[in-house]
């Protein structure tokens, strides 16, 4: 599907600044004045901005501005935070790389990436484009994480994330 804004139609409603990653609105439009965008985070951590009364990820918003057609992939957070969206913590990735700089689960329950309880061992494990693999069986946690950094380093280089 054809997205119908264009970077002409952003720019001429927004100026992006891509140090910052802030976007201020450039005339009035839906109520909202001209001035930085405050937007609140959604439940994922990512900012939205109205335009034309459609909502857009502001990261892809960035992208846009700066390089006048629309991301052909997903947009990675280099730094995992969804809300900082300066274009030199931007980058375009696959789902698969996207996903392997996630940050470490919230219910990981070893404290290291890559690292399941198994029995008395530590499992090792990682995605690779889409299909689970095991790593092997390790003694601590800290083995087994080293495993699975890598397989990440050797499947996916500057997208593999620690922690």
């Amino acid at each position: 599907m054809a997205n119908p804004l264009t970077a002409e139609r952003l720019r001429a409603l927004f100026y992006y600044d891509p140090v910052t990653g802030q976007f201020s609105r450039l005339v009035t439009a839906g109520g909202q004045v001209p001035g930085p965008v405050r937007s609140k985070p959604d439940k994922l951590g990512y900012l939205n901005i109205a335009v034309d009364r459609k909502i857009y990820k502001a990261h892809r918003l960035a992208w846009l501005y700066l390089f006048g057609v629309w991301p052909s992939r997903d947009i990675d957070h280099i730094d995992g935070v969804p809300s900082h969206n300066w274009i030199a913590n931007l980058r375009e990735a696959t789902e698969s790389q996207n996903k392997i700089n996630e940050k470490r689960r919230k219910d990981n329950t070893s404290g290291f990436k890559g690292a399941k309880p198994h029995g008395t061992k530590w499992q090792a494990r990682i995605k690779i484009y889409g299909v689970r693999k095991s790593l092997g069986y390790y003694d601590t946690p800290e083995e087994a994480h080293e495993a699975y950094m890598s397989a990440a380093r050797h499947y996916y280089g500057a997208f593999a994330r620690a922690s």
